[in-house]
C-alpha cells in the first residue's frame, strides 16, 4: 500500500473515529503507521463479536455484513467523534465484512464501506473473487476503504477505488437535523402522524385519512431523524423513506419526544397528534423520563397548551388489540384524548412485519 493517499488523509484538515469488524482492520494498520495519525484518528475500535457489534450499533442487527450495517457504524462513529472533538471537520468511518475464512462460506465475499460527515453520507460495496487469499482481500479492502475515505472528504487521489457507491449530500437545512439545536424541515401545520414509516404501509395512510375526516384539516407525517431507542437516521435513509410521501406531506425534525414535537412544531399550543395505543403507553412510561416530576410537567404541559391526541387501537405484543378504553392512563392525559373502537378502525399490519417479510423473500 503506498503512503502517499494516508499522508493526504493525515495532511487534511479531517478528523474522525474509525469502526472496522475485524475484516479491514488492516486499515488501521495503514493508518497508523505513517506518521501524522494522531491529527486524523481520534479513536478506533474492532466491535469483532455479536455482542460486541450490537453494543456499537445500539441495535440488534439481522445481517452483520450488510451497507445497513456499515451506515450504522458510520453514525455512531461519527456521533462518537463530535463527543470527542469540536473541530469544524469531523466523520465516522465504518466498515463490515465477509471475507475468506478457515470454514467455507456459501455467500458472496464482500464488504461495506461508509462514511458519515456533517452533510454527506456514503456507503460503498465491494465483492471479492474467491480465487483471491485472505490476505490479498485484506488488502484491497485496506486499500479501497482509503481511497473511498479520500474521495468522500474530497481528498484528492490519482486512483479510483474499485467498487459501487451510493452518495447522499446533505442540504443545509436537512444537515442541521443532525445538530445539537432542536429544529424541522418542511411546512408545518397543525395535525401530526408521527412515525418512522419504515415503510409507510396502508395502516398509517388510513390512519391519516381517518384523522383528517375527525378533524376536517390536513395531516402531515412526522418522522424524526432521531429516536429515543435507535441510532439516528443518516441522509441515506432520510432520502429513502422521503420519497414515500408527497409535497408538504412529511415534516422532518429532531427531537424524539412528543412534547419536544408539540413546542417545535406548534409553538402557540393548540398541536395534534394522531397515534398508536403504544405511542400514548411510551408519553407515561417513567423509564422514558428522569423522574416523576417531569413526567407530570409533561402531561400538564400538554394540558396547558390545549395539545390534544387522536388515538387508534393497535395489537401489542401478546397478541390483543388494545384501545384507548383499555389503557390505565392519568385522569388528564386522558381528557385529551380521543379514542377509536375498534369496529371504527382494526389493521393488524406493522412496519416490522414488513420488513422481515421482505428479508425472507
Amino acid at each position: 500500500m503506498e503512503n502517499s493517499i494516508v499522508e493526504k488523509i493525515h495532511l487534511s484538515d479531517w478528523r474522525g473515529v474509525f469502526y472496522v469488524t475485524g475484516g479491514g482492520s488492516l486499515l488501521l494498520s495503514d493508518l497508523l503507521t505513517v506518521p501524522g495519525a494522531s491529527a486524523t484518528v481520534l479513536d478506533a475500535r474492532i466491535p469483532y463479536a455479536g455482542a460486541a457489534l450490537e453494543e456499537a450499533t445500539h441495535q440488534e442487527l439481522v445481517q452483520a455484513c450488510s451497507s445497513t450495517a456499515a451506515q450504522t457504524l458510520a453514525m455512531q462513529a461519527f456521533l462518537k467523534a463530535r463527543e470527542l472533538d469540536s473541530h469544524r471537520h469531523l466523520f465516522g468511518l465504518g466498515v463490515t465484512a465477509s471475507l475468506a475464512t478457515n470454514r467455507e462460506k456459501k455467500g458472496r465475499l464482500r464488504a461495506y464501506i461508509a462514511l458519515q460527515t456533517a452533510s454527506k453520507t456514503q456507503v460503498s460495496e465491494l465483492v471479492f473473487s474467491r480465487d483471491t487469499s485472505r490476505m490479498e482481500q485484506e488488502q484491497l479492502l485496506a486499500e479501497t476503504s482509503l481511497r473511498k475515505l479520500a474521495s468522500g472528504l474530497s481528498i484528492k487521489d490519482s486512483l479510483k477505488a474499485s467498487g459501487s457507491d451510493r452518495v447522499a449530500n446533505a442540504t443545509e437545512p436537512i444537515s442541521r437535523l443532525l445538530g445539537e439545536k432542536s429544529c424541522f424541515v418542511g411546512n408545518p401545520h397543525s395535525v401530526f402522524l408521527p412515525g418512522a414509516f419504515n415503510p409507510l404501509h396502508r395502516g398509517h395512510r388510513r390512519m391519516k385519512e381517518m384523522a383528517e375526516q375527525f378533524c376536517g384539516a390536513k395531516v402531515q407525517y412526522e418522522l424524526c431523524v432521531r429516536n429515543i431507542d435507535k441510532p439516528p437516521l443518516d441522509f441515506l435513509e432520510i432520502e429513502r423513506l422521503g420519497v414515500q410521501f408527497s409535497k408538504d406531506e412529511l415534516v422532518l425534525t429532531n427531537v424524539p419526544k412528543l412534547r419536544d414535537k408539540a413546542t417545535l412544531l406548534a409553538p402557540s399550543g393548540n398541536a395534534i397528534f394522531v397515534v398508536g395505543v403504544d405511542t400514548l403507553l411510551r408519553v407515561v412510561d417513567p423509564s422514558y423520563y428522569r423522574d416523576e416530576d417531569e413526567l407530570e410537567s409533561t402531561l400538564d404541559l400538554f394540558y396547558s397548551r390545549n395539545d390534544r391526541f387522536l388515538v387508534f387501537g393497535r395489537t401489542i405484543e401478546d397478541r390483543r388489540f388494545v384501545t384507548l378504553d383499555d389503557m390505565e392512563i392519568p385522569e388528564n392525559l386522558r381528557h385529551i384524548c380521543v379514542g377509536f373502537t375498534e369496529r371504527q378502525f382494526r389493521m393488524d399490519i406493522s412496519s416490522t412485519e414488513i420488513r422481515l417479510r421482505s428479508s425472507e423473500d
